[in-house]
């Protein structure tokens, strides 16, 4: 894919050893470690690597035949890629744990081998101090992806790597080209297509708490028809042991079926249509809580009419996602959400010098919520009323990237977006880069984006709707160095200011003092700035050995907001951020030992925040946890043709550790994380 000043990573997504320790004994002993693992990793000379497609040529400005929008083309920032053959080599069990080693990305990791503790499939992925709650945008094939529509936020640990092409993750706002809860960046996931000849794969694992994996895939081509799909099952005991004192299981059991189909029709050399469906069943225990199981269940349905002309193409795409989510025990939710919508892209070349992108989406989305032990609508006594509340969301958007000369390349973008509250909002990007030489180059990027207020935070919970709720919004300035050696090594490093305001927080701002349920939902009253750099630094034996060193430093500061009026806005601590850590260092190694392909990643985070019980002020040991750091091992043995064994050991150090200070278990306690834990597996492809 051309890139014509996005500085993402090479395409090896360097998962591999990262890590720093604590103590000087365990930063010797991680760099044992290291050089361990480097005499492999050097193996192969770096006479010896084949010639490495570099992101950062340039090339002439075109409109390539990649089915997929060259969306990173017109986006003025960083853009990290993560490949098929890297997700593979991960054994990742969903697309979280693929993230948490990239720069200036931490994800929550798994608790019980998959997912995240309940509550975390929202917030578990965070982008420069940006969480995926209300501020990290999930796409998938082109469209937003909530999973929760209902509530405006993600579930990012129900996105299951199965079926998945590549990811592509984009650092900092990105509302102009993704629209919506895209304010720290996005995950954007790229479903795959079959390949011309016909592939089936068995993969079966068995690991640590009871926990099996079964995943069945199969694709083909005749003619001009495409097929491709999955089916897996997941399932595991839980890792906490069960609580008698609790309603309900609260150890972290579950388990989860996912099914995809891809099925697309060629009508021209230049025209596909095409079919996507997925299915999404989770049913499990709430860990360290006093509610019952969980039971989530999702599906979508998309279809894509593509035109990938020699000097232009276009996107037609109609979509529907629909979900019911139920907790029983003490909380007894019913929910039911549901998006349909329509978006309208088109790339075209104006000149030799010129690419253009536009586009347009419209998007119904909403749903019902209930509580089955008391009967409660919680719509009833709203200004949206009982029943389905469904709302329209109408947005128009360009992108153009210009080329002035060698040395220079600009871009500039706007997206205007109408909702049922704040009636029009607008969001704008600039970026320049600056070529310096061959190999090395500037980037200045400006970007704002916005969150929409959701049907949860304007009707659904708080006793008293607020109609003049506004959006959120962000905006960053990032300046960022890029210098390389095609095949042999790159240094990528960047400094950015972050600006948060009308930030919508649950409160009794109204009534008093806070507490649960919130009476209603605000716009907080200040700013929140984050400042930050971060710096990476990759070097290549060959093809397939790699290292990755990266670190990255936030500076959080919520001091400027006027706490008189505040009120119960007010947090423990002005200086953290919830589930955001302040300094992270990842070093990741990637090579071969013999014929085993062997990958590991140590990844050190210090001064990790997170608040009290439902993040309200003051509540239960709000603190800043301890620092760890973990271990992570994946070995891959081939073993005839293209199948192999595989061998992965999460938290090697059996580090001990928590997320949350918050605990139903114990109170006050914390909400710890599983110890060392293994999966031992087969992949069969026929």
């Amino acid at each position: 894919m051309h890139n014509f000043f996005c500085q993402r990573s090479d395409t090896i997504m360097k998962i591999v050893f990262t890590g720093l320790c604590n103590s000087l004994m365990q930063g010797l002993q991680c760099a044992g470690l290291a050089c361990a693992l480097c005499a492999f990793g050097g193996a192969a000379s770096a006479a010896d690597a084949p010639p490495r497609e570099t992101p950062f040529d340039l090339g002439e400005i075109q409109v390539t035949a990649d089915r997929e929008p060259e969306t990173a083309n017109f986006f003025p920032g960083i853009v990290d890629v993560i490949t098929e053959e890297q997700i593979k080599n991960s054994h990742a069990k969903n697309v979280m744990e693929l993230l948490g080693a990239l720069p200036g990305v931490w994800s929550s990791r798994n608790w019980a081998l998959f997912g995240t503790p309940y509550g975390q499939g929202a917030d578990g992925v965070n982008i420069r101090g940006q969480n995926s709650f209300d501020s990290v945008g999930i796409i998938v094939n082109g469209r937003q992806d909530n999973m929760m529509n209902l509530m405006g936020h993600p579930l990012v640990d129900g996105l299951q790597v199965d079926n998945i092409e590549r990811i592509e993750i984009y650092k900092g706002p990105a509302s102009v080209l993704f629209g919506a809860n895209a304010r720290g960046g996005v995950i954007n996931v790229i479903t795959k297509k079959a390949s011309q000849d016909t592939e089936a794969t068995v993969y079966n694992s068995a690991g640590s708490f009871n926990t099996f994996e079964h995943m069945v895939k199969f694709g083909d081509s005749a003619g001009p028809y495409n097929i491709y799909a999955t089916y897996s099952k997941r399932q595991t005991d839980g890792y906490l042991p069960e609580d008698a004192a609790l309603a309900g299981f609260n150890d972290g059991r579950f388990n989860s079926n996912n099914v995809s189909l891809h099925v697309s029709r060629r009508l021209s050399p230049t025209k596909i249509v095409s079919v996507d469906a997925r299915h999404n069943r989770f049913v499990g225990s709430m860990v360290d809580s006093g509610d019952g199981p969980y039971d989530r269940n999702r599906w979508g349905l998309d279809l894509m009419l593509e035109t990938a002309h020699p000097s232009f193409k276009n996107n037609l795409h109609i979509y529907h996602g629909q979900g019911r989510h139920r907790s029983f025990g003490n909380d007894n939710f019913d929910s039911m959400d549901m998006a349909d919508g329509v978006t309208w892209t088109h790339q075209m070349q104006t000149n030799k010098k010129n690419l253009l992108m536009m586009g347009a989406e419209f998007q119904r989305y909403g749903g019902k919520a209930s509580n089955n032990a008391n009967g409660v609508d919680f719509f009833a006594t709203k200004a949206g009323g009982s029943g389905m509340n469904l709302r329209n969301m109408y947005s128009a958007y360009f992108a153009d990237t210009f080329r002035n000369s060698d040395t220079w390349t600009f871009n500039a973008g706007m997206r205007a977006v109408h909702n049922f509250l704040s009636g029009w909002e607008a969001a704008p990007q600039l970026g320049a880069t600056y070529h310096a030489t061959a190999n090395t180059r500037w980037g200045l990027t400006y970007g704002k984006a916005y969150y929409l207020p959701s049907l949860r935070e304007s009707l659904l919970m708080p006793v008293n709707f607020n109609p003049d709720l506004k959006p959120e919004f962000t905006e960053q300035y990032e300046l960022s160095y890029t210098a390389f050696h095609t095949g042999r090594w790159q240094w990528q490093t960047a400094v950015f200011h972050i600006r948060n305001w009308n930030r919508i927080e649950r409160s009794n701002w109204r009534l008093g003092a806070p507490g649960w349920p919130p009476q209603s939902y605000e716009n907080y009253p200040g700013e929140e700035i984050i400042k930050g750099a971060e710096t990476s630094w990759t070097r290549y034996w060959g093809a397939q050995s790699s290292l990755n060193i990266s670190y990255t430093h936030l500076d959080v500061d919520n001091s400027e907001m006027d706490r008189t009026q505040a009120g119960a806005f007010t947090q423990p601590d002005p200086d953290h951020k919830n589930f955001t850590p302040e300094q992270q260092i990842d070093v990741n190694l990637s090579g071969l030992i013999g014929s085993v392909s062997a990958t590991a990643n140590v990844q050190y985070v210090n001064d990790l925040y997170s608040g009290g019980e439902g993040g309200l002020p003051g509540a239960n040991s709000a603190a800043v946890r301890d620092t760890y750091t973990l271990l992570n091992l994946h070995f891959n043995h081939p073993v005839w043709d293209d199948s192999r064994a595989f061998l992965s050991v999460d938290n090697a150090l059996d580090a001990d550790y928590a997320l949350t200070d918050f605990s139903a278990r114990t109170g006050t306690g914390a909400w710890t994380m599983p110890g060392r834990t293994w999966t031992l597996g087969f992949e069969w492809n026929l």
